[in-house]
């Protein structure tokens, strides 16, 4: 049985005007919305031979990139990402507006599979991929694929608040229960 943790959209706390975000551009084990699935592990090999940032693309445009991800990591829930939006850049400020409204909350991967095993529904789980690069996007083909916060890059204002504290405890609260 799969359980899935979901923070939804309007849960995003901590909105400001220094456009880093938080989120997670895959959960391992959950079909997008063609049954695809990806499995933990799936991106080790490319983030660990990756010698240049992941830009931040809109909607996958990849004329006009927006800003670049600081970290993307495999974590046992999926990739794990934090963005900084280039707010010099007339989409990166559009992007930020978006995020803060709740119009554009869903990330979304391009990648090659490299290995894959087939699934009996038809589908396919990805064992092994090279990750090209991370969207952010309104509809994301991973439903749980979500930006979880948009925050400051000043150290003072990355403190917990008792707000963001609360949606993280009722997430766990969520995921404990499934």
């Amino acid at each position: 049985m799969t359980t899935t943790t979901h923070i939804a959209s309007s849960e995003i706390r901590s909105i400001n005007d220094q456009g880093i975000f938080t989120g997670y551009a895959a959960v391992w084990n959950q079909p997008d919305v063609s049954g695809e699935i990806i499995s933990p592990g799936a991106f080790k090999t490319t983030l660990r031979t990756r010698t240049n940032k992941l830009p931040v693309l809109f909607a996958h445009r990849s004329d006009e990139p927006i800003g670049i991800f600081r970290v993307v990591k495999e974590d046992s829930y999926g990739l794990y990402v934090e963005g900084e939006l280039n707010l010099d850049t007339l989409r990166g400020r559009d992007a930020l507006t978006l995020l803060k409204q709740g119009a554009l909350t869903g990330l979304s991967i391009a990648f090659i599979p490299d290995s894959s095993t087939p699934n009996r529904d038809g589908s396919r789980t990805i064992t092994k991929a090279s990750l090209f690069e991370i969207s952010l996007t309104p509809i994301p083909a991973q439903q749980l694929a979500q930006v979880t916060s948009v925050r400051s890059i000043n150290s003072a204002e990355d403190e917990v608040s008792d707000q963001d504290l609360g949606c993280i405890i009722a997430a766990l609260r969520e995921f404990a229960r499934s």
